[in-house]
Order: C-alpha cells, then sequence, then structure tokens
C-alpha cells in the first residue's frame, strides 16, 4: 500500500461499520524505514495522532482502529513539526547524480515496513517513462540530505 492510497480513507473505531474519521497524514520513522503512525481527522474537525501497531487493520477499504485508547490528541504544533520532517520532494541519488525526489512510499500495512520509495524525475519525464521505483533495502544515507543507492536498484 502507498501514502498515496492511504490518505482520505475511511477510519473505523473498533468494529463499528460507520466511519469515525478520514486519514489525514502517514508519519514515518525515517532512520527506521516504517510508518510511525497516523494522522486522523475527526467527523468533528479534531485531529487526532493514531501510533502505528500491528493490532491496526489497513486495507483498501479503511483503517480499523481497536478502540478510543489508540487515539493520541494532536496539537496543530506537532502536526506542523511532522509536516516538517515529511520527505516528500526528498532527492535520491545514483552513480553521483540525483536521479529523482522522494514521491511516494510504498510500505507493508501488516507491518509498517517501508518497501519501496517512488520516485519523480519531473512531470514530462514522469508521463514520458513513468515513475522510478526503488527497494527501500538499496537505500542508504550519507547525511548530505541526499540518499544514494547503487545504480542498478532503480526499476522503471
Amino acid at each position: 500500500m502507498t501514502r498515496w492510497q492511504l490518505l482520505n480513507l475511511p477510519v473505523h473505531l473498533g468494529e463499528r461499520p460507520e466511519p469515525w474519521g478520514t486519514v489525514a497524514a502517514l508519519w514515518f520513522v525515517w532512520e527506521a524505514r516504517r510508518v510511525g503512525g497516523l494522522g486522523v481527522v475527526s467527523r468533528w474537525r479534531r485531529r487526532w495522532d493514531v501510533p502505528f501497531d500491528p493490532a491496526l487493520r489497513i486495507d483498501w477499504r479503511g483503517v480499523w482502529v481497536p478502540g478510543p485508547a489508540w487515539l493520541r490528541p494532536a496539537t496543530a504544533r506537532g502536526w506542523r513539526v511532522r509536516r516538517g520532517q515529511d520527505r516528500q520532494g526528498w532527492p535520491l541519488g545514483a552513480g553521483g547524480q540525483v536521479l529523482g525526489r522522494l514521491k511516494d512510499v510504498a510500505f507493508d500495512p501488516a507491518t509498517g515496513a517501508v518497501v519501496q520509495w517512488w520516485l519523480s524525475r519531473g512531470r514530462l519525464a514522469d508521463v514520458l517513462d513513468g515513475m522510478v521505483s526503488v527497494p527501500a533495502s538499496a537505500v542508504s544515507e550519507d547525511g548530505s540530505g541526499i540518499s544514494w543507492m547503487s545504480t542498478g536498484d532503480a526499476v522503471r
């Protein structure tokens, strides 16, 4: 599942069939390459954080949170800080040059582990050739703000 697929999905509390809210954000623990949690907006427009745990049930129909004990009130400052840590647009390179910028992230909904990065090389290149897919295991950071991978790991 990708971040793009998860955003705006309904969130159900317990086994209730009616949606309690919607997914508005996805937080990552970048160093561990896993999902840290979900940002949820309730029907009453209140923001909540839901820490990621394998007990969450996530599929294409929605997210099922086991119960209200899983919800943490979110502050506006906390959401701003997390958005500042969002690496959308983050450059990734190979062979000494920047290959593209992070566009989307695919993760395993059962474990939260990032399995794939989707890179954009620009609108025209994406339309003509498609985005670049990179396995998460191929990426390593060097501390300069660019993550590097071996050239052969990118798949179009």
